[in-house]
C-alpha cells in the first residue's frame, strides 16, 4: 500500500567529510540474534542511569562506565537471558525478554547479582496475548510502572510489580509499540502503534488510566515513540513512519504532522538537554540500511533537516538513541553501538526564520515575506493532495493567486534553498 505523504524534505543527502564522525562503543556480537531468531525480535531500549550506559541484549544487560575513557563493558544482569527492557529501583530490577512462553519477566533484588522468573500468572491468560513489549515507569514515584502487551494493552503496577492491574481493554491490535508516562506529569500516560497495516493510533489518559481518548488525528503509520520537552511540558512530539506531529496541549490534539520521507521510520526524538530548543529525531530507511541519519529542528518542531548523514554498510538504522553530555548514543539495528560528538554537527540556521504569510483566511490572493528567496510553492488540500504548484522565482516577496481554489483548509509549503515552511490558511 502507498502511503501518501506531504512534504519531502529537499536536503537528502549532506556530505559532512570533516564535520562529524561516528565512534565505535561495541556490542555488535552481544545485539546480533542467535541462528533461527527473528533479526528484529529483540527491539531493546536503552538507558544512561548514574553515568553508566545499559544496553540490554541477547545475552543480558551489559553497561559501561561514559566517563572513563578506557571502560570495558561488563554484564550487569541476566546473563543469558534475551533482554528488550528494564526499569530499576534502588536494587531492585525488573525485566523484560522478548520470549512468548516463560519468563517473560524476570527480577533482581541484589542489583544483577542473581535473578528468578517473575512473570505474572495472569500475563498467560490475556486474550490474544503474544508477549511483553516495553516496561516504563513513572518518574515521579519509581515505584509505579506499567507494561505494554504486544498485542493485549497495558498493565499497571504501583508497587513495582507486586501486583498488576489491566490498565485498559483497548488493543491496537497489528502492533503496539509505545507506552509511557508523560516525564514531569504522573498522570499522563501516551499509548501507540498501529492497529492495521498503516493505520496508526495514540491512546491518552490524563487520569493515570481510569479513563482513555483516541486523540491522533492523522490515521496513517505506525507511532513509534512520543517525546515532551523537559522545559515545556505542553510541547509533546510522536514519532512514526514518515511524519513528526506535535502536540501543544500534552496530546489531548495534534496537528498536521510534518512529513520527513515517505519511507523513513522515526524511532527516537530527543529535545536538547541545554535547554536550547533544538530536538534530534533518528530512525532508519526502511528499503535500505546502509545510512546513519540525524534530523535536527530549531523551532519546536515545526520543520525538520537533516543534520547528519553517514553510510554504514548493513547498520539496520538507528533503533534508540540518547544524550550523554556532548554526545549522542545511537543503538544501532545490526552494528552495536556507536556515539556522535553534537558539536561536530553542522549548524543549521533557518532561512524562514523572519517569514510571514498574509492575509489568512485569504479569498483572492496570498503574500509572503521573508528573508529567504523561495524556489518552489506547493498548495495542498487537506487530504494530502497536492493542488497547485508554483514557481517563486527566487524571490523573497511575491504574491500568490488562488482565486481558482475552493473554500476550505490548505497547507502552503515554501521551499527555500535549504529547507522549507508549511504555513496552514484559510479560503473563504
Amino acid at each position: 500500500m502507498k502511503k501518501n505523504f506531504l512534504f519531502t524534505i529537499l536536503c537528502t543527502t549532506i556530505t559532512f567529510g570533516c564535520y562529524a564522525q561516528l565512534n565505535y562503543l561495541g556490542l555488535k556480537e552481544e545485539l546480533t540474534p542467535p541462528p533461527g531468531q527473528y533479526a528484529g525480535g529483540l527491539k531493546p531500549k536503552i538507558q544512561v542511569l548514574d553515568d553508566y550506559l545499559y544496553v540490554p541484549t541477547y545475552s543480558g544487560i551489559y553497561r559501561k562506565q561514559l566517563s572513563g575513557a578506557t571502560a570495558n563493558w561488563e554484564l550487569f544482569a541476566f546473563g543469558g537471558q534475551p533482554v528488550s527492557d528494564f526499569v530499576k529501583n534502588g536494587d531492585h530490577i525488573l525485566a523484560i525478554t522478548n520470549k512468548t512462553s516463560d519468563s517473560l519477566m524476570l527480577s533482581s533484588v541484589d542489583n544483577g547479582s542473581t535473578f528468578t522468573d517473575f512473570t505474572p500468572e495472569h500475563f498467560f491468560s490475556m486474550e490474544n496475548f503474544n508477549r511483553l513489549y516495553r516496561i516504563s515507569q513513572n518518574k515521579q514515584n519509581p515505584n509505579s510502572i506499567i507494561v505494554l502487551h504486544l498485542s493485549y494493552g497495558l498493565s499497571k503496577s504501583t508497587d513495582f510489580g507486586e501486583t498488576w492491574t489491566n490498565l485498559n481493554d483497548f488493543t491496537g491490535g497489528f502492533q503496539d509499540r509505545y507506552a509511557d508516562f508523560h516525564p514531569s506529569d504522573s498522570l499522563t500516560i501516551y499509548y501507540g502503534g498501529e492497529t492495521e497495516i498503516f493505520s496508526s493510533y495514540i491512546q491518552h489518559t490524563s487520569d493515570g488510566g481510569l479513563t482513555w481518548n483516541r486523540t491522533d488525528n492523522t490515521d496513517n503509520n505506525c507511532v513509534h515513540f512520543i517525546a515532551a520537552d523537559p522545559d515545556n511540558p505542553d510541547l509533546v512530539l510522536s514519532a512514526s513512519e514518515g511524519r513528526i506531529t506535535r502536540s501543544l496541549d500534552r496530546g489531548l490534539t495534534w496537528e498536521e504532522p510534518y512529513w520527513v520521507d515517505e519511507y523513513f521510520y522515526i524511532y527516537k526524538i530527543l529535545f536538547e538537554a541545554d535547554g536550547s530548543g533544538v530536538i534530534y529525531a533518528g530512525g532508519t530507511i526502511n528499503s535500505t540500511n546502509n545510512a546513519i541519519v540525524v534530523f535536527r529542528s530549531v523551532d519546536e518542531g515545526v520543520s525538520w533537516q537533516i543534520a547528519y548523514e553517514e553510510d554504514l554498510e548493513d547498520n539496520g538504522g538507528i533503533r534508540d538513541m540518547l544524550q550523554y553530555e556532548g554526545q549522542l548514543i545511537f543503538l544501532t539495528g545490526n552494528e552495536g553501538i556507536y556515539t556522535l560528538d553534537i558539536n561536530l554537527l553542522n549548524t543549521y540556521i533557518p532561512a524562514y526564520k523572519n517569514f510571514a504569510v498574509y492575509p489568512n483566511p485569504a479569498s483572492s490572493f496570498l503574500e509572503y515575506d521573508g528573508d529567504s528567496a523561495v524556489t518552489t510553492i506547493i498548495i495542498t488540500d487537506m487530504h494530502g493532495r497536492t493542488v497547485r504548484t508554483e514557481t517563486g522565482n527566487n524571490q523573497k516577496q511575491h504574491k500568490i493567486d488562488i482565486s481558482g481554489l475552493s473554500q476550505g483548509t490548505y497547507l502552503v509549503t515554501f521551499h527555500f534553498e535549504k529547507g522549507q515552511i508549511t504555513k496552514k490558511i484559510v479560503i473563504d
